[in-house]
Parts: C-alpha cells; sequence; structure tokens
C-alpha cells in the first residue's frame, strides 16, 4: 500500500478548489494546464525531487507556483518550516511578484480561510543596489545647488532604498551613495541605517526572492563556509531558467579589466603607495599593449582567444610579481591586500593557460581591454552549487525544451545525469498565427551563430533539428 507525505492529499485538494472555484470567482479562468502545473510542483515538493517546467506563455505559472509553495509551507511540520527561494532573472518579474501576484494571493487566501496570516516575502539584492545613508549624506554636500535635477534625485534616494526605483540616478552617483562592501564599524549612522533595517527584516519572511547571479553568489558562499547571502531555505523556484546557465557563466568568469587596473593604481597612490602605483601602472601599461590587436568592428565589443606568446609571457609575470609584491607588505590595508590577490589570481590563469578556462580579451567600443577566465566546467559547477543539496527544485520557463524534449537543457544545467528528474510540458494557449512576429532570415542566423559559440563556451553539441527549431521559434508579441 502506498503512502503519501503528511499534507500530500489535502494540498492537492485545496489546490483544485482555489483554481476551479476560489479564483474564477473573482474573474480569473479556469486554465487545466495551469492546473496541472500546480499538481506537479507539488508532487516535486513533497517527493524533494528536481522537476523541469516547461510552461508556454499564458498558462500562468508564476501563479501556480506561488500557490503550490504556499499549500505545501502551510502543510509542513512546525519543526521543518523554512523559507522558500524564488529565483528570477528580471527585476520586472521580481517586482511584480511582491507588488502584485503575492498581495492579491495573500488576501484572497485570507479572506477565504485557507491562511491565518498574510504571506510574507522580501527582495533579497546585492548591498550594491541599496543606499547607504552616510555616504549619500557626504555625497548631497558635495553637490552645487544649481545642480537641480541631481538634488531632486539624491532626495528621492533619502525615501527609496532599492536604487533599482531610482532611474533618473546616474551611474556615478550610484557608485558614489551604494553601501560600501564592508560597513566601517564607528558608523554614526548604524542604529539607524536603513540596510542594516532591511537585513534584519529579509530574515523573517517565508519566501525570498532573488535574481540568478544572488542565487549562485549564495550558493558559492555555503561551499566555502562563508556567511549566507540567503536564509537558509527549504525549496528552490528558478523561473525564467533558461536564462540560468548564462548568469552562472558570468559567475563562474574571472576577469581583470583595464579599468580595473587603473582603480587599483589609484587606491594604491591615495593609500600613499605611490612607487608601488607607478611601478605597477607600468607593468599593467605593459600588458593591454600586449594584448592589443587590430579591430575590424568599431561598433560593437569584440572577443579574441588569447595566446600566450613571449611578449605577453614577459608582460604576465611583471604584472604578477608587482602585486605580489604589493600584497606581501605587512602595512598594506585588508581591502588592497585582497584586491591585489584577486588580480594576481586572474593573471596566473592566463600565465599558466589553465585547462579548465577559456580564455579571451574582450574590447569594448572605447578600445578598453578586458582580460576574461571563463569556466568550461558550468554544468559540473551549476550541479554541485544547487542540484546536489537534496533540497527540491523547480525548474521553469516557456522555453526549456527544445525540438521536444528537454536533452539540451539537462546539459546546460548540470542534469544530464541527475535521477530521478521529472518532466511536464505544457503548450501555450497563446495564438501565435495572429499575435507573432517571425524571426528573419539574418536574425535567425545570427541566432545560430550566437548557440554555436555557447556550445563551445559550455563544451557541448546541440542536434541540428533542435537548433533551426529554436533559432526558428516565433517570438510573441505580448504583454503580461
Amino acid at each position: 500500500m502506498q503512502t503519501y507525505p503528511t499534507g500530500y492529499a489535502q494540498s492537492h485538494r485545496m489546490a483544485e478548489h482555489i483554481f476551479r472555484d476560489i479564483l474564477p470567482r473573482r474573474g480569473m479562468a479556469v486554465r487545466e494546464e495551469q492546473i496541472a502545473l500546480c499538481h506537479e510542483i507539488l508532487d516535486t515538493l513533497y517527493n524533494k525531487e528536481i522537476s523541469l517546467c516547461e510552461a508556454g506563455v499564458g498558462i500562468g505559472k508564476t501563479l501556480a507556483y506561488l500557490v503550490a509553495c504556499v499549500l505545501w509551507q502551510m502543510n509542513r511540520p512546525d519543526r521543518l518550516k523554512l523559507p522558500v527561494v524564488i529565483s528570477t532573472s528580471s527585476v520586472v518579474l521580481q517586482d511584480a511578484i511582491i507588488n502584485d501576484y503575492l498581495p492579491n494571493l495573500s488576501a484572497i487566501l485570507l479572506e477565504e480561510g485557507i491562511i491565518q496570516a498574510p504571506l510574507t516575502a522580501v527582495i533579497r539584492k546585492g548591498k550594491e543596489r541599496f543606499v547607504c545613508d552616510a555616504r549619500l549624506i557626504e555625497r548631497e554636500s558635495q553637490i552645487s545647488t544649481t545642480r537641480n535635477r541631481q538634488r531632486n534625485s539624491l532626495r528621492m534616494a533619502e525615501q527609496l532604498l532599492d536604487m533599482d526605483h531610482l532611474p533618473e540616478l546616474s551611474r556615478f552617483d550610484r557608485s558614489r551613495i551604494c553601501v560600501p562592501q564592508s560597513c566601517p564599524r564607528n558608523c554614526v549612522l548604524q542604529e539607524d541605517c536603513r540596510y542594516q533595517q532591511y537585513l534584519r527584516d529579509s530574515m523573517k519572511p517565508d519566501i525570498q526572492i532573488c535574481n540568478h547571479n544572488y542565487l549562485l553568489a549564495d550558493a558559492a558562499h555555503r561551499q566555502q563556509d562563508r556567511p549566507l547571502l540567503l536564509r537558509s531555505y527549504q525549496a528552490l523556484v528558478v523561473d525564467e531558467a533558461h536564462k540560468l546557465p548564462d548568469a552562472a557563466r558570468q559567475m563562474y568568469t574571472e576577469s581583470l579589466s583595464e579599468r580595473e587596473m587603473q582603480e587599483l593604481c589609484t587606491l594604491l597612490r591615495q593609500a600613499h603607495y605611490s612607487h608601488i602605483a607607478q611601478n605597477l601602472r607600468t607593468a599593467f601599461r605593459t600588458l593591454v599593449l600586449a594584448c592589443q590587436h587590430s579591430r575590424t568592428w568599431k561598433e560593437k565589443t569584440v572577443c579574441s582567444p588569447f595566446g600566450l606568446t613571449p611578449f605577453r609571457s614577459k608582460a604576465l609575470a611583471d604584472c604578477i610579481a608587482q602585486l605580489q609584491f604589493a600584497g606581501c607588505r605587512a602595512d598594506m590595508p585588508r581591502y588592497l591586500r585582497n584586491r591585489l590577490g584577486e588580480a594576481e589570481s586572474t593573471l596566473r590563469l592566463f600565465l599558466l593557460e589553465v585547462p579548465t578556462r577559456i580564455l579571451y580579451i574582450e574590447t569594448d567600443m572605447q578600445g578598453q581591454l578586458t582580460c576574461c577566465a571563463a569556466s568550461n566546467r558550468v554544468p559540473q559547477l551549476l550541479r554541485s552549487a544547487l542540484w546536489n543539496t537534496g533540497e527540491p527544485a523547480i525548474l521553469t520557463s516557456g522555453t526549456l525544451a527544445a525540438a521536444g524534449n528537454f536533452d539540451h537543457t539537462e546539459q546546460l544545467l548540470g542534469l544530464a545525469a541527475y535521477k530521478p528528474l521529472r518532466h511536464f510540458s505544457a503548450d501555450s494557449p497563446f495564438n501565435y498565427k495572429k499575435n507573432v512576429c517571425y524571426t528573419s532570415h539574418s536574425a535567425a542566423r545570427n541566432a545560430r551563430i550566437t548557440g554555436s559559440l555557447q556550445m563551445k563556451l559550455f563544451g557541448l553539441s546541440m542536434p541540428a533539428a533542435a537548433m533551426r527549431w529554436c533559432c526558428s521559434r516565433p517570438i510573441a508579441r505580448w504583454q503580461r
């Protein structure tokens, strides 16, 4: 006789009641695909498995996984209750979840007596996206009274902690007023700091929302036994999961740009290490000269493979020696020693030509160089960081399946050999024939080129039929 976890049957019955009775009474249509997706997510959560859920446009996958997570948490034993993490790619979706979906769902479930307290959630972001009150006061004192527009933008920052909601704030002002990497212990505003209050409040909610980069950064902290960025969680929902591999590639790429080299020298000079700064600046200039190449396209960023020549080898060795000499000084401040160490370790990847790295030089439209070392083990890194934790995970998107199967997505996400792995697929009820814009021949060709480059980067292969299907799939003109 098969046994089910506590609350399993109750959660499924309640899901049917919510989608077939409660929500339709408030003007929402009954969508069979949405109900099936909710049941699939509940099964995944209760069985502690991983599920790839292909949910097309118009199914309502956001509401489906929110209802499933709420019902699962509600029927869990109190001693096992921990937050659920929802990871997305876009700020727009994060804002929609916390300002639209969750408040409306919470009000409905409260009114129906399904939950006894409002649903709580918080958006977790990197500290560079938040306003530091002390730095804001300092920056406001530096602005001339004639710059009314700039002063108005800074005044808005006094009311809004999240700088993503300050569109008129310049990039320079953002860098000047954001929360620093390490807050000074003697800060006079520490007791009334809005950011510190945000950190305290973020430990309470039942749902934590973040982007893919923040999720991967938290996973790296957990692997290295460093302070956690996210509160310990019991389940993971990855929305817009098709963008997770790109976020992982970016996360697992070490880089050192020409601007960062100049900034490091400036910091050394400001810390009264002028002689070291001058020697390091000379070494960096030689390295940039050694890595320069002729540009055939002036209007876009160009990437070229890195090859180790005698000139580049000598320039890299000189830079590493200067960085090592500066970092070994006993009187060097810790923040500078860390920056020097990071630059040194990145350049060593190029000098040693580490086989697990794909080395290339990126040149932007202004001619500025960036030395990039991307990992060619992204799928394996994703598996060890996210999927081997033993916690259930739901990965959903409208573009996970290619040519009718999930093989390519499984390879990119490091799930090719993961067992057991669930699959769910529901076609979109959206009318593509009437509301669609087909990609042009040139756009499809560019997509194929981009896809082939991605295959090389991830060390994967993709069936030709699947590649043609991905590149010719129509793009829907719709607005959520």
